[in-house]
Protein backbone atom coordinates (compact mmCIF):
# COMPACT_ATOMS: atom_id res chain seq x y z
CA UNK A 1 0.00 0.00 0.00
CA UNK A 2 1.56 3.46 -0.75
CA UNK A 3 2.56 5.56 1.66
CA UNK A 4 0.36 9.13 2.43
CA UNK A 5 3.59 11.06 0.98
CA UNK A 6 3.78 8.56 -2.40
CA UNK A 7 -0.28 9.46 -2.62
CA UNK A 8 0.62 13.29 -2.30
CA UNK A 9 3.24 13.20 -4.65
CA UNK A 10 1.05 11.07 -7.40
CA UNK A 11 -1.68 13.47 -7.01
CA UNK A 12 0.75 16.64 -7.37
CA UNK A 13 2.41 15.04 -10.75
CA UNK A 14 -1.34 14.09 -12.22
CA UNK A 15 -2.97 17.71 -11.88
CA UNK A 16 0.71 18.74 -13.01
CA UNK A 17 -0.12 16.93 -16.14
CA UNK A 18 -3.91 17.38 -16.56
CA UNK A 19 -2.97 21.70 -16.29
CA UNK A 20 -0.39 20.77 -19.07
CA UNK A 21 -3.44 20.18 -21.16
CA UNK A 22 -5.81 22.94 -20.75
CA UNK A 23 -6.30 25.53 -23.21
CA UNK A 24 -3.79 28.43 -22.87
CA UNK A 25 -5.45 32.19 -23.15
CA UNK A 26 -4.77 33.78 -26.00
CA UNK A 27 -2.20 36.52 -26.04
CA UNK A 28 -2.34 39.48 -28.47
CA UNK A 29 0.08 42.47 -29.11
CA UNK A 30 -2.42 45.25 -28.69
CA UNK A 31 -1.50 48.65 -29.79
CA UNK A 32 -2.09 52.05 -28.14
CA UNK A 33 -1.51 55.17 -30.32
CA UNK A 34 -1.27 59.01 -28.55
CA UNK A 35 -3.35 61.01 -30.97
CA UNK A 36 -4.06 63.31 -28.30
CA UNK A 37 -1.82 66.52 -29.03
CA UNK A 38 0.29 66.28 -25.77
CA UNK A 39 1.88 63.45 -23.61
CA UNK A 40 -0.04 61.11 -22.09
CA UNK A 41 0.35 58.11 -19.56
CA UNK A 42 -2.30 54.73 -19.35
CA UNK A 43 -2.98 52.28 -16.94
CA UNK A 44 -4.22 48.50 -17.90
CA UNK A 45 -6.34 46.93 -14.83
CA UNK A 46 -8.17 43.59 -14.89
CA UNK A 47 -11.95 44.16 -16.03
CA UNK A 48 -13.29 42.28 -12.73
CA UNK A 49 -10.89 42.93 -9.74
CA UNK A 50 -9.58 46.62 -10.75
CA UNK A 51 -5.78 44.95 -10.14
CA UNK A 52 -3.27 46.40 -12.62
CA UNK A 53 -2.27 44.21 -15.37
CA UNK A 54 1.64 43.63 -15.21
CA UNK A 55 2.30 42.60 -18.73
CA UNK A 56 4.56 45.08 -21.08
CA UNK A 57 5.03 48.43 -19.87
CA UNK A 58 2.13 50.49 -19.47
CA UNK A 59 3.56 52.61 -16.92
CA UNK A 60 5.97 55.47 -18.90
CA UNK A 61 4.90 58.62 -20.85
CA UNK A 62 4.44 58.37 -24.23
CA UNK A 63 4.13 61.56 -27.06
CA UNK A 64 1.74 62.47 -29.80
CA UNK A 65 1.51 60.10 -32.60
CA UNK A 66 3.86 57.45 -30.54
CA UNK A 67 2.24 54.02 -29.60
CA UNK A 68 2.92 51.57 -27.16
CA UNK A 69 2.07 48.30 -27.68
CA UNK A 70 1.40 45.60 -24.77
CA UNK A 71 0.34 41.76 -24.96
CA UNK A 72 -2.62 41.50 -23.28
CA UNK A 73 -5.12 38.12 -22.91
CA UNK A 74 -8.36 37.93 -25.01
CA UNK A 75 -10.49 39.09 -21.90
CA UNK A 76 -12.25 42.34 -20.73
CA UNK A 77 -10.01 44.81 -20.10
CA UNK A 78 -10.60 48.63 -17.67
CA UNK A 79 -8.22 51.46 -19.51
CA UNK A 80 -7.07 54.71 -17.62
CA UNK A 81 -5.64 57.75 -19.19
CA UNK A 82 -3.59 60.05 -17.82
CA UNK A 83 -2.36 63.59 -18.92
CA UNK A 84 1.31 64.18 -18.67
CA UNK A 85 2.20 67.69 -17.48
CA UNK A 86 4.81 69.32 -16.34
CA UNK A 87 6.01 65.96 -14.60
CA UNK A 88 2.33 65.34 -13.08
CA UNK A 89 -0.50 63.30 -14.10
CA UNK A 90 -4.16 63.85 -14.57
CA UNK A 91 -6.96 60.93 -14.78
CA UNK A 92 -8.72 62.03 -18.01
CA UNK A 93 -10.37 59.03 -18.96
CA UNK A 94 -11.78 55.51 -17.88
CA UNK A 95 -12.58 53.24 -20.68
CA UNK A 96 -13.87 49.62 -18.85
CA UNK A 97 -15.12 46.41 -21.08
CA UNK A 98 -12.03 46.73 -23.98
CA UNK A 99 -10.97 43.66 -25.11
CA UNK A 100 -7.94 42.59 -25.40
CA UNK A 101 -8.30 40.87 -28.86
CA UNK A 102 -8.26 44.39 -30.25
CA UNK A 103 -5.32 45.24 -32.56
CA UNK A 104 -5.37 49.19 -31.85
CA UNK A 105 -6.78 51.95 -29.28
CA UNK A 106 -6.31 55.63 -30.30
CA UNK A 107 -6.49 57.99 -27.62
CA UNK A 108 -8.02 61.21 -28.64
CA UNK A 109 -8.77 64.79 -27.45
CA UNK A 110 -10.97 67.41 -28.33
CA UNK A 111 -11.37 70.31 -25.84
CA UNK A 112 -11.44 69.01 -22.78
CA UNK A 113 -12.75 65.45 -23.25
CA UNK A 114 -10.66 62.89 -24.04
CA UNK A 115 -12.13 59.13 -25.96
CA UNK A 116 -11.16 56.04 -27.33
CA UNK A 117 -11.52 54.76 -31.14
CA UNK A 118 -10.50 51.35 -32.49
CA UNK A 119 -8.14 50.06 -35.46
CA UNK A 120 -8.18 53.79 -36.96
CA UNK A 121 -6.00 57.07 -37.61
CA UNK A 122 -5.33 60.27 -35.91
CA UNK A 123 -6.03 61.99 -38.65
CA UNK A 124 -9.48 62.47 -39.01
CA UNK A 125 -10.86 61.20 -35.61
CA UNK A 126 -11.13 63.96 -34.13
CA UNK A 127 -14.08 65.64 -33.16
CA UNK A 128 -15.07 68.50 -34.79
CA UNK A 129 -17.15 71.55 -32.66
CA UNK A 130 -17.82 73.12 -35.30
CA UNK A 131 -19.24 71.91 -38.38
CA UNK A 132 -18.67 73.23 -42.14
CA UNK A 133 -21.21 74.95 -44.28
CA UNK A 134 -22.93 73.94 -46.56
CA UNK A 135 -21.20 76.08 -49.10
CA UNK A 136 -24.37 78.48 -49.76
CA UNK A 137 -22.67 82.31 -50.25
CA UNK A 138 -23.20 84.66 -47.05
CA UNK A 139 -23.45 81.28 -44.71
CA UNK A 140 -21.17 80.73 -41.50
CA UNK A 141 -19.95 77.50 -39.34
CA UNK A 142 -22.70 76.85 -36.89
CA UNK A 143 -21.44 76.47 -33.20
CA UNK A 144 -23.00 73.24 -31.63
CA UNK A 145 -22.56 72.70 -28.11
CA UNK A 146 -19.72 71.14 -26.42
CA UNK A 147 -19.27 69.08 -24.00
CA UNK A 148 -16.80 70.13 -20.99
CA UNK A 149 -16.98 67.53 -18.07
CA UNK A 150 -15.50 63.76 -19.56
CA UNK A 151 -18.43 61.15 -19.01
CA UNK A 152 -16.58 57.52 -18.77
CA UNK A 153 -18.13 54.29 -19.79
CA UNK A 154 -19.44 52.04 -17.59
CA UNK A 155 -21.75 51.77 -15.16
CA UNK A 156 -23.75 54.29 -13.04
CA UNK A 157 -25.55 53.93 -10.07
CA UNK A 158 -27.93 55.79 -7.94
CA UNK A 159 -27.71 54.02 -4.77
CA UNK A 160 -31.66 53.92 -4.74
CA UNK A 161 -32.97 52.20 -7.69
CA UNK A 162 -31.74 52.86 -11.37
CA UNK A 163 -28.31 52.17 -12.37
CA UNK A 164 -27.63 51.86 -15.96
CA UNK A 165 -24.23 51.15 -18.07
CA UNK A 166 -22.74 54.04 -20.65
CA UNK A 167 -20.92 53.21 -23.79
CA UNK A 168 -19.64 55.07 -26.72
CA UNK A 169 -19.05 58.32 -25.57
CA UNK A 170 -17.54 60.82 -28.47
CA UNK A 171 -18.53 64.01 -26.89
CA UNK A 172 -21.31 64.49 -28.73
CA UNK A 173 -23.57 61.49 -27.67
CA UNK A 174 -23.27 58.18 -26.17
CA UNK A 175 -25.44 55.10 -26.00
CA UNK A 176 -27.22 54.09 -22.40
CA UNK A 177 -28.92 51.07 -20.83
CA UNK A 178 -31.36 50.98 -18.19
CA UNK A 179 -30.67 47.90 -16.21
CA UNK A 180 -33.35 45.30 -15.53
CA UNK A 181 -34.06 45.85 -12.22
CA UNK A 182 -34.12 49.68 -13.37
CA UNK A 183 -36.72 48.71 -15.73
CA UNK A 184 -39.00 47.30 -13.48
CA UNK A 185 -38.85 49.47 -10.65
CA UNK A 186 -39.49 52.25 -12.99
CA UNK A 187 -42.81 50.03 -13.83
CA UNK A 188 -41.18 50.10 -17.99
CA UNK A 189 -41.37 47.36 -20.11
CA UNK A 190 -38.82 45.24 -20.56
CA UNK A 191 -37.04 45.36 -24.14
CA UNK A 192 -34.90 43.01 -26.42
CA UNK A 193 -31.32 43.10 -26.53
CA UNK A 194 -31.59 44.99 -29.89
CA UNK A 195 -33.53 47.44 -28.39
CA UNK A 196 -32.15 47.90 -25.15
CA UNK A 197 -29.94 50.90 -25.91
CA UNK A 198 -30.77 54.44 -26.18
CA UNK A 199 -28.93 57.16 -27.64
CA UNK A 200 -28.40 60.80 -26.09
CA UNK A 201 -27.20 63.61 -27.85
CA UNK A 202 -25.61 66.84 -26.26
CA UNK A 203 -28.46 69.32 -26.50
CA UNK A 204 -26.20 72.05 -24.44
CA UNK A 205 -23.42 72.70 -22.19
CA UNK A 206 -23.63 68.91 -20.87
CA UNK A 207 -26.98 68.14 -21.13
CA UNK A 208 -28.07 65.68 -22.87
CA UNK A 209 -31.27 63.92 -24.54
CA UNK A 210 -32.64 60.76 -25.80
CA UNK A 211 -34.85 60.48 -28.36
CA UNK A 212 -37.64 59.56 -25.62
CA UNK A 213 -37.09 62.73 -23.95
CA UNK A 214 -35.19 61.16 -20.82
CA UNK A 215 -32.54 64.08 -19.88
CA UNK A 216 -28.70 63.12 -18.84
CA UNK A 217 -27.37 66.44 -17.12
CA UNK A 218 -23.25 66.05 -15.93
CA UNK A 219 -22.93 67.64 -12.54
CA UNK A 220 -19.02 66.96 -12.35
CA UNK A 221 -16.50 64.80 -13.34
CA UNK A 222 -18.44 60.85 -12.10
CA UNK A 223 -21.24 62.37 -11.00
CA UNK A 224 -24.91 63.30 -12.85
CA UNK A 225 -28.13 63.94 -12.89
CA UNK A 226 -30.45 61.36 -14.97
CA UNK A 227 -33.95 62.43 -14.87
CA UNK A 228 -33.57 64.08 -11.89
CA UNK A 229 -31.77 61.30 -10.22
CA UNK A 230 -28.28 61.72 -9.12
CA UNK A 231 -26.29 59.00 -9.99
CA UNK A 232 -22.13 58.09 -9.66
CA UNK A 233 -19.46 56.60 -11.27
CA UNK A 234 -18.69 52.88 -10.33
CA UNK A 235 -17.70 50.92 -12.64
CA UNK A 236 -17.35 47.58 -10.13
CA UNK A 237 -20.90 47.52 -9.47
Amino acid sequence: MPSLTETTKAMATAVLIATCFLPARQSVATEFKNCSGSDIRISIHDGDTGEPVSSGDPGRPFGDNETLTIPLESTDFLLKVFGVHGGKDRLVLIRSGLKGDTERYMVHQSGPVYFVSTNDECTGARLQTVPPTDGTPGTAPVRVPFASIMLDSGTWVSGSITGFRITGFNGQSFRLRLSPGSRKALKLPEQSEENAWSTYTLVSKDTYRDKAGNIFIMQNRFHALWNGIPHRYSWLE
